[in-house]
């Protein structure tokens, strides 16, 4: 696997608060699901604590006395959004991992 490519490194990458990334990889960690309340109006939903991995990022990875950078990860059509709360880097490899949460309405996750 090929190391994370971070924006923030460069000088214009610094100001980046956007980035077109390719997902290389989602390991789903913990799966809780909701069941729905009494009310017609609430959906049951899943949320899945997950990785990621990208092939690039400009959100700043937790290290050397620098808190992480936290945020959101969007797919295209905006159908999925994972809320990241922490990013970490593997020195050896150079890969940044994204972790966070992915709520998905029953209407995505097939229940």
């Amino acid at each position: 696997m090929t190391a994370t490519e971070l924006i923030h490194l460069s000088y214009d990458g610094n100001f980046q608060l956007e980035t077109d990334a390719k997902v290389i990889l989602c390991k789903v960690i913990q799966s809780n699901q909701v069941e729905p309340l009494p009310s017609d109006d609430v959906d049951d939903t899943t949320t899945l604590r997950v990785e990621l991995q990208l092939d690039k990022t400009s959100m700043h990875p937790q290290g050397g006395g620098q808190p992480t950078d936290v945020g959101v990860i969007t797919e295209n059509d905006g159908a999925y959004t994972a809320t990241i709360d922490k990013v970490t880097i593997d020195r050896a490899s150079g890969i940044a991992t994204h972790s966070g949460s992915v709520t998905l309405p029953s209407s995505l996750n097939g229940s």
